[in-house]
């Protein structure tokens, strides 16, 4: 099948992946609102995350070095399981 280009598409969309990042949350949500996208602070529970809304259409979770952190002590199988009543 050959590849086209057809109309944008600009329904909303997301992606689960913990992207890391060497910012402070701050400069993140800077980077971001520079380009015109969302952006907002998450507590997602037991860690906190960087909503960014590229192209305000393809929501991805981005975390700095605290957020990797607090990621990190949280997302052990135990606690997958716990969560997912695995």
């Amino acid at each position: 099948m050959p590849c086209s280009v057809g109309a944008p598409d600009n329904t909303k969309s997301f992606v689960h992946a913990a992207i890391t990042s060497p910012h402070a949350r701050r400069k993140i949500m800077d980077l971001a609102e520079s380009a015109g996208w969302l952006t907002r602070i998450c507590d997602r529970g037991p860690y906190e995350c960087v909503e960014v809304w590229v192209e305000n259409r393809l929501l991805v979770e981005v975390l700095d070095p605290d957020m990797q952190a607090d990621y990190s002590k949280s997302m052990s199988m135990q606690n997958w399981a716990d969560m997912f009543g695995l």
